[in-house]
Formats: C-alpha cells, structure tokens, sequence
C-alpha cells in the first residue's frame, strides 16, 4: 500500500512453510478491503501469512501462535515485582478486566484500575510467589482472553 507498513516476525511453522506477521496502514494495495481507524497510529491492520514455501529446514520447531501475539502485542512490567506492574498492550486492544490467580488457580483479590491501553496492578499484598495474569480484552471486531506470568518478590 501506499502508507507505513511494517514486517514483525518470520518464522517456520510445524509443517515446515514460513508465516509472516506485519502491521500496514495502507488503506490500500491489499486484497481484504477491510481496514481499521489507524491512519497514523500502530498497528494499522495486523497481518498473519503463510506462505505455501517451504524454509528447508527437515526437523520445523513447534510454532505458538498464542506467542507470537503476546511477545508482540501485551507486555507486563516490572516483573518480577514487589509492588505494582504495568499490564500494556496496543492500542487497538481494550481491557476489559483483569484477574490474577495463584497456580492452583484460585482467583485473587488485587487493585486494578484499567485505562484505555492496559492496566496498573497493586500486588503489594501478595506473597512472594508465581501467579497468572488472566486479561480480557476487546477490539472492534473480537473478544479475547490471554494469560500472562506474574511473579511477585518482596
């Protein structure tokens, strides 16, 4: 297209072919005609790919897609920490709530105030441990839920 567009990540899948993952804000020379408000924010559009092209390789890695999304798309900092953490993610995903458990999957209690890209969360009263962050998000078009590491050291 004819605006910024911008290649993420390349890497081979499990059967062995290349995905490609990208951002545009071309509101053109692509073949989906659909588009997002993005003229001059990131991401634009989000764009998966895999190409029918083998990279070669005979033994391919397994491949998380989940992964390549959070490693891009959501970060949670400092962490581990001993206080609060900053939960960030782009602005086409909106928070709608966020949960913290323990790793027997029991729901805590933390103060979480959300704002428009992410959310800020008191872990002060926690002990020192290892807990999931589970967020619930939205964007104009889907709802999803991701779950995050959280650890917590006084």
């Amino acid at each position: 297209g004819s605006e910024r567009d911008y290649g993420i990540s390349v890497v081979q899948t499990k059967d062995g072919e290349i995905l490609c993952m990208g951002t545009t804000q071309s509101n053109d020379g692509d073949v989906s005609g659909l588009h997002g408000e993005a003229k001059n924010t990131l991401p634009g559009d989000v764009w998966v790919v895999k190409l029918g092209l083998s990279a070669g390789i005979t033994e391919p890695p397994d491949f998380d897609y989940r992964s390549l999304i959070l490693k891009n798309f959501l970060k949670i900092y400092p962490n581990p920490s001993s206080s609060s953490v900053r939960l960030e993610m782009l602005s086409w995903f909106t928070a709608k709530n966020v949960e913290i458990y323990n790793l027997l999957g029991t729901k805590l209690s933390c103060e979480t105030k959300l704002d428009q890209n992410g959310a800020n969360i008191n872990v002060h009263s926690l002990p020192n441990g290892t807990y999931i962050a589970r967020i619930s998000c939205t964007t104009e078009k889907a709802n999803g839920t991701f779950t995050l590491p959280l650890i917590v050291y006084h």
